[in-house]
């Protein structure tokens, strides 16, 4: 799974994780880290719903969570920016 500690990388700007089989959901705490510019978790296994304190990355500009296996809505806020 994407570990939790990610989140203490606060000036991180780009993660791309994408194609590496990850599963679990996707850490809320991600949301703390509001330089991040570009999210992309597309190609794993992950599950769950997007967390909405993603809604908080008040730079983000690119968030790909295409082919996973999440459920639920993509939070109001972010699905302007779903690639």
């Amino acid at each position: 799974g994407i570990p939790p500690e990610l989140a203490n990388l606060s000036p991180l700007e780009d993660l791309h994780l994408h194609g590496n089989q990850l599963t679990g959901d996707i850490p809320a705490g991600l949301g703390d880290l509001t330089a991040l510019q570009e999210l992309s978790l597309a190609n794993n296994l992950l599950s769950g719903s997007i967390p909405p304190q993603l809604v908080d990355l008040v730079n983000l500009q690119t968030l790909n969570v295409n082919t996973n296996q999440l459920t639920g809505a993509i939070p109001p806020g972010l699905d302007a920016l779903h690639d």
